[in-house]
């Protein structure tokens, strides 16, 4: 019924298929419109002119432009120079095209399997990945976590928020983890191989940052020097001593943590001693001392230097030369720990008692109580370090004298048979007990004396207790050495010619003393018969003088026949000792 609908007539040849209320309108109707605007209720309102078809017959008209397109197209396919040339049947084209599409399908299929294997590939390779990372990661923290550990075994290690630090401070009491002396500790993530493995074996998981100031190594060298024209320049310094300004903080990560905290906890320690050794020596009053480019030299006595010197090194892997003497670092650094370990402040007892600083030997408190002025009397004053140090090495280096003293006196006198022995060995006070004997003759017997070294100086001590003083001179040791050898002598040959021969010994003067003033201990002997008579004197650094001379009971001799004794020479005399020469000498004119 809509196809018998003459739109045109209805609408008008002119007007369009769109919104009649877009239209445009004239200004007459537009006015009176704007002038008249009457309130229409729902019942007084108009169907629009265009009619309730406006939107059927807007789709119609589209329609129908397409159908007018689809008749021009199919109107130019018919014409002739435009038809489409036919190059192959139509079986043909179906075999060729079936054959196209299962191709097609194949090449379909082989691409995405392969693009499956691919992608199965990834997959696989990053899940292999995966778990090694996460293995990785699980050895990382393990090793991680193994050496944290095994550091809080040596070391203070304190966690403050995400920041993990420890302390280099060696002190037992006191304040603990002072700014200047703490380390930062990092994790470190391993390297991996070639093959995708971490070395942990070979790698530390640790990387820790020390203190600017200590990225070296310390040491101190203690030694004793002989001031004289010899004498080096005590503060002379190398070229190879400044290497360690050469600081590289990559490098010294790379340094093991075990070893970069021991070398930056001695350098800090050699800092500290040296600083307290710089202090002290102001407050000597005895002794002078010079502090200048790290080395400290004080004079001990005499002619004799103690230099304290502060060597520093390179933050290096490797051994370090040594420098100075072994023994005298040591105890310096025995003195330094022990004095560390010392807790000058004594435990608050339960009782409400004060502190205090006394040992326990004068903190007599009760019944055992000392008045202040008692106390005071047996507590001895704090020795300083250095002081400490210093009465060390000068009792070392009058030790080295006498033993050196000891040694040349055994190679140069064969007779009578000279031995010491270490008494006693301390770093303060030493004793050795020499002993003098003769070989074949054991019921003479021996003697024995002592030398008794301190810090400022050595002496003899005789077994009947006299003290002999030897000052610091080797010589005058020598000399005391000397004299106690040829009383033994003197008493051995009096020994030989009594007991074994029963001869006379008219006298033996202990303090005589020869043409140089020197003491040589003279005996005067004869035989039963009084026939003949020996006299001999004993010296220091010679052989004996043996003289002999006949005598006659019945004459005796006057004028210059008292003097008539025949000098004997010593090394003609049968025998490889003295007793076995006097010995045989008795034997002789015994006969």
């Amino acid at each position: 019924m809509a196809h018998r609908v003459d739109w045109r007539n209805l609408v008008g040849s002119d007007a369009s298929f769109d919104n009649p209320s877009a239209l445009p309108r004239e200004e007459d109707d537009e006015s009176s419109e704007e002038v008249e605007k009457p309130k229409l209720e729902m019942e007084d309102r108009k169907v629009p002119d265009a009619g309730p078809w406006h939107t059927v017959a807007k789709n119609l008209h589209e329609a129908l432009q397409q159908v007018n397109v689809l008749v021009d197209t199919l109107a130019v396919l018919k014409m002739p120079y435009l038809e489409a040339l036919t190059v192959m049947d139509s079986f043909e084209m179906n075999h060729n095209m079936q054959d196209v599409v299962q191709q097609s399908k194949q090449f379909q299929w082989v691409t995405k399997r392969k693009s499956l294997l691919e992608v199965i590939a990834v997959l696989e390779q990053s899940h292999k990945l995966r778990l090694k990372s996460d293995v990785e990661v699980e050895s990382d923290k393990e090793v991680f976590f193994q050496e944290l550990k095994k550091m809080r075994e040596q070391w203070r290690v304190r966690k403050t928020g995400n920041v993990v630090y420890g302390d280099l401070g060696y002190r037992i009491f006191g304040s603990k983890y002072n700014p200047s002396e703490l380390f930062d500790i990092t994790r470190r993530s391993l390297p991996t191989s070639s093959d995708g493995e971490t070395s942990s074996q070979q790698e530390h998981a640790l990387q820790v940052q020390v203190p600017c100031d200590l990225i070296r190594r310390s040491t101190i060298a203690v030694s004793v020097e002989i001031d004289d024209m010899d004498s080096k320049d005590l503060f002379a310094i190398t070229e190879s001593d400044l290497d360690y300004m050469r600081v590289e903080k990559e490098k010294a990560t790379e340094v093991h943590w075990s070893l970069a905290l021991q070398w930056a906890q001695e350098s800090l320690i050699c800092r500290d001693i040296f600083n307290q050794l710089s202090k002290e020596a102001v407050l000597l009053k005895e002794h002078i001392a010079m502090v200048r480019d790290g080395v400290l030299v004080v004079s001990l006595f005499d002619n004799v230097l103690l230099r304290i010197e502060l060597c520093l090194h390179p933050f290096e892997e490797g051994e370090l030369p040594m420098k100075g003497d072994e023994y005298l670092g040591r105890c310096l650094r025995q003195l330094f720990v022990s004095e560390q370990c010392t807790r000058w402040v004594r435990h608050q007892m339960f009782i409400a008692m004060p502190l205090t600083t006394l040992p326990e030997s004068v903190d007599l408190r009760g019944p055992y109580a000392m008045s202040a002025n008692e106390t005071e009397c047996r507590n001895k004053p704090k020795r300083l370090l250095l002081e400490r140090l210093m009465s060390i090495a000068s009792h070392y280096v009058l030790t080295n004298k006498v033993a050196s003293t000891l040694e040349r006196y055994l190679l140069r006198v064969s007779d009578p048979q000279v031995t010491w022995n270490w008494l006693r060995s301390t770093s303060a006070m030493s004793a050795i007990i020499v002993t003098a004997s003769n070989r074949n003759y054991d019921y003479i017997g021996k003697t024995t004396f002592y030398i008794r070294i301190e810090a400022d100086e050595f002496y003899v001590m005789t077994k009947e207790g006299q003290r002999i003083d030897c000052r610091r001179d080797e010589q005058m040791l020598t000399y005391t050495i000397e004299c106690q050898v040829c009383s033994y002598m003197l008493n051995s040959v009096t020994m030989v010619v009594s007991k074994l021969w029963q001869w006379q010994v008219l006298h033996a003067n202990v303090n005589a003393i020869d043409d140089d003033a020197e003491p040589s201990p003279t005996l005067y002997i004869c035989n039963q018969s009084a026939t003949r008579a020996i006299f001999m004197q004993f010296h220091m650094k010679s052989p004996p003088t043996v003289r002999m001379r006949k005598c006659s009971p019945e004459k005796p001799m006057v004028g210059d026949e008292a003097d008539s004794f025949v000098l004997l020479n010593y090394d003609r005399l049968i025998g490889s000792s003295l007793c076995r020469k006097v010995d045989n000498l008795c034997a002789m004119l015994s006969s």
